[in-house]
């Protein structure tokens, strides 16, 4: 799975009761009920450009080659009072027609309640979808400066020289921030502390990639670096998953994609898409698309050996 490709945790409209079928349109202030059986799968999209998206041919859910779009956010809220929001994705079939909608959560919704529809923002729909899927790092982050300092990620400023492995300081030209939720699909893997040489303890998004240099090919990837995504590096030991009900998620930009220190070891840094754009400044026109990085990532046969961790730690030492 490439970087365009998106891995969204959602649940199917089916798993709410009294969701609207194709047809039919949600109400605002109506009661939908998330089933006590209900439970979020995977949607894969392609997600290179601009809407529609495409379902991807091994995506759980959704009819592979067909259309998705943001559909719009909805904000409910809770038996307890409190506030939650999800954003639709609207399946298409060939000849235009919806087909199926999928609701994914953006704050943490729990099966077995009744929410209540209090409005809908077809408007955020893209913003929302687009800071959902941006490649983002956890505040308290630290990202080696040019002179060699660290510093969390929430205390950089557009200007800052950040140093990158391929092209020495950097300024950085954009940060986003948002907040999300951090359970199920979306919980952020933790690296210890000294795991892969890091500084300290690394959390990390669990589609971040991190770059590794093999000085010896015990992987079989035909190629010495290697782009690996933090969720494939999971071992149950010194690399699990860290649940966490909301998250503060920053983006960092350069003039090109790159490859950066955090916490002392080699991540990729977010990436200038068509469908971050709308979250950019006016006349802020990056494009990384000429890179290079993508070739990098390590093919999904290889990601899944169990021993995934273990394998680069001992072909980064040689």
């Amino acid at each position: 799975m490439d970087a365009s490709c998106q891995y969204l945790s959602v649940y199917r409209a089916a798993d709410l009761a009294g969701a609207p079928g194709p047809d039919g349109e949600w109400r605002v202030g109506q009661e939908y009920n998330l089933l006590p059986e209900a439970c979020e799968t995977g949607l894969i999209l392609s997600a290179a450009g601009l809407p529609p998206f495409v379902v991807a041919p091994d995506s759980p859910a959704g009819s592979p080659g067909a259309d998705v779009y943001p559909e719009t956010v909805a904000r409910l809220t809770a038996p307890d009072g409190s506030a939650a929001a999800a954003l639709v994705l609207a399946e298409v079939d060939a000849s235009g027609a919806l087909a199926a909608r999928y609701v994914m959560a953006l704050s943490r919704l729990r099966p077995g309640r009744a929410y209540r529809l209090t409005g809908l923002s077809e408007d955020e729909a893209l913003s929302r979808f687009a800071h959902a899927t941006a490649v983002s790092f956890l505040a308290g982050t630290q990202l080696t400066l040019a002179n060699g300092a660290q510093v969390p990620v929430e205390a950089l400023r557009p200007g800052d020289r950040v140093l990158t492995r391929d092209d020495g300081a950097r300024p950085v030209r954009w940060i986003g921030h948002n907040r999300a939720r951090g359970d199920g699909a979306m919980a952020p893997v933790m690296i210890r502390a000294g795991t892969m040489n890091t500084l300290r303890d690394l959390r990390l998004m669990p589609a971040h990639r991190l770059f590794f240099y093999q000085r010896q090919d015990v992987l079989g990837a035909g190629r010495a670096e290697v782009l690996v995504r933090a969720r494939d590096l999971v071992d149950g030991a010194a690399i699990t998953r860290q649940p966490q009900p909301h998250l503060d998620l920053y983006q960092v930009l350069f003039d090109n994609h790159q490859i950066v220190f955090a916490e002392g070891i080699c991540v990729e840094s977010s990436i200038a898409s068509q469908q971050l754009a709308p979250l950019l400044p006016p006349g802020l026109a990056l494009d990384h698309r000429a890179s290079g990085h993508d070739a990098l990532e390590l093919d999904p046969a290889l990601a899944r050996r169990p021993d995934l961790a273990l394998a680069l730690a001992r072909a980064s030492r040689g």
